[in-house]
């Protein structure tokens, strides 16, 4: 299975659009630009369809990466014992948590 593109990632800013960009040599990883009302996303047409669809899993999962570092740095700061007497996630679900994220991002 083909990975994504390698980052760093960057955003660059146009008018009515967001550029994420990786190498600057590859091309666009994807853009959003507004239309109207409302966000579309459109993916890069130079790299290959794998590539393509690895950098859109990726994009997807994104939220639920978010979620799951947050989770897990929360889980660090209040440690095991006041996690379980907060009614917080336990380390084995925090895990699972950004084990699924990690799952859904790499599209398994």
């Amino acid at each position: 299975m083909s990975t994504h593109t390698p980052g760093p990632w960057t955003i660059t800013k146009a008018q009515n659009a967001r550029y994420i960009e990786g190498d600057p040599k590859r091309g666009h990883v994807a853009f959003v630009y507004a239309k109207g009302d409302r966000c579309d996303i459109m993916r890069d047409e130079y790299s290959a369809p794998e590539e393509m669809e690895a950098n859109a899993r990726l994009i997807a999962a994104a939220p639920d990466l978010l979620d799951a570092l947050k989770v897990m740095l929360k889980g660090d700061e209040l440690g095991e014992v006041a996690c379980q007497e907060q009614g917080f996630l336990r380390l084995i679900e925090r895990t699972e948590q950004a084990r699924a994220a990690i799952a859904k991002a790499e599209g398994k």
